[in-house]
């Protein structure tokens, strides 16, 4: 057990580990940008094959993110507990149920991808690129769903290092393997876009070893025992109770996405290639509010455990401060130099001044968009993940893609802008008076 999670000073708990699991993020977005820049040196059409992938590599993405958050969820809670045996349990539950998504995902991905593609927006230029680099995606999708179910375990402890160390190497093996993949290199012929997907699957399958090699050798949280089946249900029971609404929660976001990409790209293929580049940018500005939900997690899961709330609820106030201040520094940041940033991927004007309008509007409502993220961790992680899905259900259903259609319909490109700034400043109060109200009633509760 961390103790500094049940004992330690908050606000310094909580930016330590929050600037460890920002490292490990920025080096995910890194991954993911290291396609986009090497992508996008083949070809304005390769980048806009690459952007309809997004939607699609986010929805499996969240699956696998869902088992994980779960497993960090009812982890830190039975540390919490002292409960050590199950702590093992659902740990080694944990992975099998990310085996069970792995084979639920592949087998729905490749019997839809065409028609998923094509409801996107992929033409006759763009479709067999988004194709095959999906294809090899989704072959390698169990070296990314099975190590973020074992840094879901790592993080439940508190140790936010080596869940970052694991991170970041995976980040650092993609960003070697893309250019060799990609443009070729010695008897390595080029793959073009294919070869992003593939440096990303070897990157990946590095990282599966060493995690669950951490998980066993270094931390003991891996039991080979086979459970009697009752024992095993009631793990799963407890596990997929907050992984399956979350999950279907983390589905919600990416098929609101693939909505507002099917709108953009009936825009036109200079609409479509801003939109991903603008999106992948404003993900290093996302980079605290998820690394500080990260962090959060098993700092509320393990003070539930031990029945610490008023510990929580200050936690969850300082927590919120947190995101106005960051999100200051990323307006002004993002204010002065979008277009530059921009111009990192691409030379063309239109595309440069269409995205700094996003970039210059959107950031102010940034700290609206962190609270929320944290209220869903906040919920899920108490045991009330169906109230998570409610915001999530709000967010995306009644405000994002009614706002996206307005927009894009009226406004072309900077009515994107505008449905993202409303959405995340609605939601983001809400927020607010939702996760304080229900955690004022938990802390009067216990009195």
């Amino acid at each position: 057990m961390n103790r500094q999670l049940l004992d330690g000073h908050i606000t310094k708990n909580l930016l330590s580990m929050t600037l460890s699991m920002g490292v490990g993020i920025f080096s995910v977005i890194t991954f993911n940008l290291a396609d986009a820049y090497f992508v996008a040196k083949l070809g304005k059409i390769d980048l806009a094959a690459l952007s309809l992938t997004f939607p699609v590599v986010n929805f499996f993405f969240s699956l696998a993110m869902g088992a994980g958050f779960a497993v960090t969820a009812v982890v830190s809670k039975a540390i919490g507990e002292g409960d050590s045996e199950s702590v093992k349990r659902y740990t080694s539950d944990g992975l099998t149920f990310g085996m069970i998504i792995v084979l639920i995902c592949v087998t729905f991905g490749f019997l839809f991808l065409k028609p998923i593609l094509k409801s996107l927006g992929a033409t006759a230029e763009t479709m067999p690129l988004a194709y095959d680099y999906m294809s090899i995606w989704l072959a390698g999708f169990v070296f990314l769903t099975i190590p973020m179910v074992g840094n879901g375990a790592i993080k439940a402890k508190g140790h936010m290092k080596t869940a970052a160390g694991l991170m970041v190497g995976s980040a650092f093996m993609n960003i070697i393997l893309d250019p060799i993949f990609i443009f070729g290199f010695g008897p390595l012929p080029a793959m073009g876009m294919k070869g992003a997907a593939v440096a990303s699957v070897i990157a990946r399958a590095a990282t599966l070893v060493l995690s669950l090699g951490i998980l066993h050798f270094k931390y003991r949280m891996i039991s080979f025992k086979v459970p009697e089946i009752a024992t095993a249900i009631a793990s799963w029971k407890k596990i997929t109770h907050i992984a399956i609404p979350i999950s279907s929660t983390n589905i919600l976001s990416p098929l609101a996405i693939a909505v507002a990409t099917g709108m953009i790209a009936r825009l036109g293929t200079t609409e479509l290639a801003t939109y991903g580049i603008v999106s992948r940018l404003e993900s290093f500005a996302f980079i605290f509010f998820f690394a500080l939900s990260n962090a959060l997690g098993p700092f509320v899961g393990q003070n539930f455990g031990a029945k610490q709330y008023r510990r929580l609820f200050l936690s969850v106030n300082i927590s919120f401060k947190m995101c106005f201040f960051w999100s200051a520094a990323a307006f002004v940041i993002l204010y002065s130099f979008g277009r530059g940033l921009i111009g990192l991927f691409t030379p063309d004007l239109e595309m440069m001044n269409m995205g700094w309008i996003y970039l210059s509007l959107v950031p102010l409502s940034y700290p609206f968009f962190g609270i929320r993220v944290l209220s869903s961790t906040i919920l899920s992680t108490i045991g009330e993940p169906i109230k998570a899905a409610y915001i999530a259900i709000v967010h995306f259903i009644f405000l994002f893609i009614p706002l996206i259609s307005y927009g894009t319909f009226y406004y072309q490109f900077e009515g994107v802008a505008y449905a993202y700034f409303f959405t995340y400043l609605i939601i983001g109060f809400l927020c607010i008076f939702y996760v304080k109200y229900l955690l004022t009633k938990k802390l009067y509760a216990s009195k």
